[in-house]
């Protein structure tokens, strides 16, 4: 079965709490670990896959299948080594290794990760920069992480892969952009699909939700200010059109 492309939220009933972030003298400071729920939010189980870790990022094809990517910081805040692991069991047990195609020495703000199915995956590793850029690498993997291979991608931005092929990214230093790959992340092409941005006001593009490789659904926010509204877009064509839907208005500005 594939994934309900059209949710918003982790694939299946999971959270992140404490997500890592910068400390007062710059370093990583704080954590993330991986909580699960049987029972609608009643209880919540730890399911960290390594201990002495942070997760940076989890992603669940189902309730049963899943893959994480997670830190070890040492007692001065500092990442030494990033890590993979892979539950096909809602996280009671995980299969780790070490996660070498970058080194965190470089130095990193945050690490984002898709997978589709078994086999085909995505790392993008979002690099430290000021607030005017968006910069990252992207890693992908067609062996289920056993191997990775560096590509470029034009954000340091979460990404949403429909397919092994079809994948988006969207934001940038005033969330205005959108990208779209169709071969796996070899190449990427900047989408304009909503009107450009009002005198005054700007644009912000989210990642589309697909519910199949066809059919999906792309929010922009368009702050027009003192106004802000959502404006959504349908394609049924894999995103080679976009036609508009009805539009949400807002009473604050996002």
């Amino acid at each position: 079965p594939g994934r309900d492309r059209y949710a918003t939220a982790p694939r299946a009933p999971l959270r992140l709490t404490g997500r890592r972030g910068p400390g007062e003298d710059g370093r990583a400071a704080g954590g993330a670990v991986g909580r699960w729920t049987g029972d609608g939010g009643e209880s919540w189980e730890d399911i960290t896959p390594t201990a002495g870790t942070v997760i940076e990022d989890v992603t669940f094809l189902n309730t049963s299948v899943g893959w994480a990517i997670s830190a070890s910081i040492d007692e001065l805040g500092v990442v030494s080594d990033l890590y993979l692991s892979k539950t096909a069991d809602a996280g009671q047990s995980w299969q780790t290794s070490a996660f070498d195609a970058f080194d965190p020495g470089e130095g990193y703000s945050a690490i984002y990760l898709d997978f589709v199915d078994s086999q085909s995956g995505w790392v993008v590793v979002r690099l430290p920069s000021s607030s005017n850029f968006s910069f990252g690498q992207l890693y992908k993997t067609t062996d289920g992480g056993a191997s990775w291979m560096q590509l470029d991608i034009p954000l340091g931005e979460p990404i949403n892969f429909v397919t092994e092929v079809l994948g988006w990214v969207a934001g940038g230093p005033t969330g205005d952009q959108l990208f779209v790959t169709r071969d796996g992340g070899e190449s990427w092409e900047q989408q304009e699909v909503a009107t450009k941005a009002p005198a005054g006001g700007y644009l912000v593009y989210h990642l589309p939700a697909f519910q199949d490789e066809l059919n999906g659904i792309l929010p922009v926010v368009v702050n027009d200010l003192p106004d802000t509204r959502v404006e959504f877009y349908a394609t049924s064509d894999g995103g080679l059109t976009w036609t508009p839907l009805d539009l949400m208005d807002l009473d604050r500005e996002v």
